[in-house]
């Protein structure tokens, strides 16, 4: 993806006017356990950078979002794969992914660059801790070519405690998760290097099932906001 300052202003077509007129909220699945990006407060709320985006997509528009709770990443994605959400707010900007899912994919906003997490000093294995059925899984398995193993957790907190508990050797963080977990003190016995080629774009995905106004209103607002802007919340 290439930054791009914020251009004119959203052009809302009359059937997509019409559309938000005649609906009154569009259902979002968020992942609960993204922290900064996506994660839930005490109360179940959805919180971080993403809930920022979708404020201003609905701010632009008129658009009310209805955020349905999760417990885990991978309910999260369940709920958008049983039509239960319409939009699924972080989404990989994979095509193969997308139809696995059933998604139709925006242009992407930003990269994510993906860090293998060690322990210092640990014993060597191959037992990947890794969030169930998630995309750096996914993508783990297909460009990873030595043999290894998944462990598969609930949330990054839990593969990172696996990593210090020794029932796994290595997990994988983002460029926007690095800072939060390289500051805490409970890790602080953890190296964190760059997994060439596991680097990936992030979109927002709709589902194929969705009214296609959807789509195009949410296309046209992200163009509208600019890819640098987004950045900058994202950070």
């Amino acid at each position: 993806y290439h930054g791009k300052s914020a251009g004119q202003a959203t052009v809302i077509s009359e059937e997509e006017k019409q559309f938000i007129k005649d609906n009154s909220t569009i259902t979002v699945s968020f992942d609960p356990s993204w922290y900064p990006i996506s994660y839930c407060d005490k109360n179940g709320n959805f919180c971080g950078a993403m809930k920022s985006i979708f404020d201003l997509i609905s701010q632009e528009t008129g658009l009310s979002f209805t955020y349905v709770h999760a417990n885990t990443s991978e309910e999260s994605l369940s709920l958008f794969d049983k039509g239960t959400a319409q939009i699924a707010a972080c989404f990989p900007y994979d095509y193969t992914w997308a139809a696995k899912h059933n998604a139709i994919i925006t242009t992407p906003f930003t990269t994510l660059t993906s860090f293998n997490v060690y322990h210092n000093g640990g014993m060597p294995t191959s037992v990947f801790a890794i969030t169930s059925n998630s995309y750096p899984e996914y993508l783990s398995s297909i460009i990873k070519q030595e043999q290894i193993s998944f462990a598969h957790c609930a949330s990054t907190n839990d593969c990172l405690d696996e990593i210090l508990s020794g029932k796994a050797g290595f997990t994988s963080i983002d460029s926007y998760q690095l800072e939060y977990y390289q500051s805490r003190f409970k890790y602080r016995n953890l190296s964190y290097k760059v997994s060439t080629g596991e680097s990936y774009n992030l979109s927002i995905g709709v589902s194929s099932s969705a009214d296609k106004n959807i789509y195009s209103i949410i296309s046209k607002v992200l163009s509208s906001i600019g890819t640098d802007k987004i950045s900058t919340i994202l950070r």
